[in-house]
């Protein structure tokens, strides 16, 4: 089978639009503080460190790669991720000084898309030089979707795998059951906040959600640290 949008490889690693939290174990809804997403991005990118394990080790078994520069997923707007996913991204533009800057540029971008065909369109993150060749201005922290397709598997209805990859990559003959699912790395990071972890967005709307949220978690923090270290205030 070849995949032929974007919207139909988001439905299969979440499961539908959105991912239910009725999958999730339960838990006691709790509110978002001060240190709570960044403890959360932690979190994220454990899981997201055993995606890698498991994708890596299948592109071993089945002697897959894709071609440098690529980048031919990357070339639609319409790939998806939740605000959950897109918490250590947020948080490294955070400590590395650069949220605001991007902040800007995804609202211009944005002003900028809306006037592009959906040919025209291409991911926010996804960056193509003068040569042709692309990459991720974040693939340290990309989100689940990029980390996972091409390299995983969903559960037909029927109970076998069907392998999840462009028609480039689908060239290869590969046996599907040696796929890690792709469903169990969805769940997972559902699990962990079901209110951020199952809504699924644009990456750079998703993005800008979760900049949003830990520039205003950050701006406490240093509040409270400044009131720590001057508790009586002057006078």
């Amino acid at each position: 089978m070849t995949l032929s949008k974007t919207a139909t490889v988001n439905s299969w690693f979440h499961g539908s639009d959105e991912v239910s939290s009725l999958a999730a174990p339960p838990r006691r809804a709790t509110r978002i503080g001060m240190s709570r997403s960044r403890d959360l991005a932690k979190q994220v990118q454990s899981i997201f460190a055993s995606v890698d394990d498991a994708t890596s080790e299948f592109a071993r078994r089945a002697h897959l790669r894709c071609a440098t520069g690529c980048g031919r997923c990357c070339e639609t707007a319409d790939a998806s991720a939740t605000v959950l996913e897109m918490l250590p991204m947020a948080w490294h533009l955070i400590d590395s000084g650069e949220a605001g800057e991007k902040l800007v540029e995804m609202t211009l971008d944005s002003e900028r898309t809306d006037a592009l065909t959906q040919n025209e369109k291409r991911c926010w993150l996804f960056g193509r030089s003068e040569a042709g060749r692309g990459r991720c201005r974040e693939y340290a922290n990309r989100p689940l979707v990029c980390r996972a397709f091409g390299y995983s598997a969903r559960t037909a209805k029927t109970g076998a795998k069907e392998w999840l990859a462009c028609s480039i990559l689908k060239e290869k003959s590969v046996d599907a059951s040696l796929a890690p699912g792709c469903e169990g790395f969805s769940l997972a990071l559902a699990a962990l906040d079901p209110e951020l972890g199952t809504r699924l967005l644009p990456i750079h709307r998703a993005l800008k959600l979760a900049l949003e949220k830990v520039l205003h978690e950050s701006a406490l923090e240093t509040a409270v640290e400044t009131s720590i270290e001057t508790p009586g205030g002057e006078g």
